[in-house]
């Protein structure tokens, strides 16, 4: 057991290293070396030592810089005092469940910040999704209504080229030219001579193909096919 007289010593020594405070880069007051966080102590008068250099001055409780006392008194009046270790052991913080609290703490942010980045991808392939399968709507609607306008074109043609068998005389000049075996297309009222006895008709994209003569953007336009033969339809697109 510690006598009454010996605890100031102990006292003072074990209260020293009971204090804890973030110092950054101060210096020891007696050595004028950097301090750590660890080894090191603080007077009540505000001069920080290494443990090591305030070691010889404890017995004088004093700072050895400006000679402020350093007095204690009992905390427990009409009691004896308490046992040096137990006063260690409650000064000091429980370092375990210190580390497992921020440990803790550190998981749970990255935990959190784990399912947002999950969240975020996750409404990011949705999203890509969504943009996939519209595009894929899209084209399918473009593609349903070009083949529906080529479709069209195509019954009109044929139905322009039946009108025309019916009516093969329209004037002494179409007589003439049907005579002569010549086939046209007429592309808003113009007349283009077509070359061949038959006509062999193709659309390509709004290009309109004619015995392999090209008439640019003609299937959007208003045309129509008189020949004197039969009328080909060939292969639609490309």
């Amino acid at each position: 057991m510690y006598s009454l007289k010996a605890f100031p010593f102990f006292a003072t020594f074990f209260f020293l290293l009971a204090s804890d405070l973030a110092l950054g880069n101060h210096v020891c007051s007696i050595c004028h070396h950097a301090i750590g966080y660890y080894n090191y102590n603080t007077l009540p008068c505000g001069h920080v030592f290494h443990q090591q250099c305030l070691a010889p001055w404890l017995p004088y409780n004093s700072c050895p810089i400006c000679r402020t006392p350093i007095h204690y008194s009992s905390p427990w009046p009409n009691q004896p005092w308490p046992n040096v270790h137990n006063v260690v052991q409650n000064s000091w913080p429980n370092v375990h469940n210190i580390v497992q609290h921020h440990l803790t703490n550190a998981n749970s942010v990255v935990q959190h910040h784990l399912t947002n980045a999950n969240s975020v991808v996750q409404q990011h392939m949705a999203s890509a999704q969504r943009l996939q399968s519209d595009a894929m709507a899209n084209a399918q609607r473009v593609q349903a209504e070009a083949a529906a306008q080529m479709a069209r074109a195509a019954r009109r043609m044929s139905q322009e080229a039946q009108a025309n068998a019916r009516q093969p005389s329209h004037g002494a000049e179409n007589r003439a030219q049907n005579s002569q075996g010549q086939n046209w297309v007429v592309i808003d009222g113009v007349r283009h001579q077509i070359d061949g006895p038959h006509m062999n008709v193709q659309i390509d994209g709004t290009d309109l193909i004619v015995n392999g003569q090209r008439f640019a953007n003609a299937a959007t336009r208003n045309y129509s096919i008189i020949s004197v033969g039969h009328v080909n339809f060939g292969d639609i697109g490309k």
